[in-house]
């Protein structure tokens, strides 16, 4: 009788326990799928000239490797004068232009 009620006893216990544990890693789970690390807000306009691979990778299609090849161009050669200049770039196509380019700003057409 004594057996059965430490065996009960610890039964309850290591279950109560394991439970306690599984929600705890599940709630957390849970808050890290829906924590977004690099929030962008995609209803802004995305400054071509100015933007940061993280806004770039917002984009349809834009990767990290397009987003680094963009900002490379930037550096390497100055702002873009035009959307259609994005076609130089290594990697961005003209399709990929035409899907992107109502959430594109930041070429100056004044001169």
């Amino acid at each position: 009788m004594k057996r059965t009620l430490i065996f009960g006893a610890t039964l309850a216990l290591f279950t109560s326990t394991s439970v306690s544990a599984a929600s705890n890693s599940n709630l957390a789970f849970e808050y890290q799928a829906k924590r977004t690390p690099h929030s962008i807000d995609i209803t802004q306009p995305i400054n071509i000239n100015k933007a940061s691979r993280i806004e770039l990778m917002s984009l349809q299609g834009i990767d990290l490797e397009r987003a680094k090849s963009i900002i490379n161009f930037r550096i390497n050669n100055g702002e873009f004068n035009s959307f259609t200049e994005l076609a130089l770039v290594e990697g961005v196509g003209g399709k990929l232009i035409e899907i992107n380019i109502s959430q594109l700003t930041g070429i100056n057409t004044s001169n």
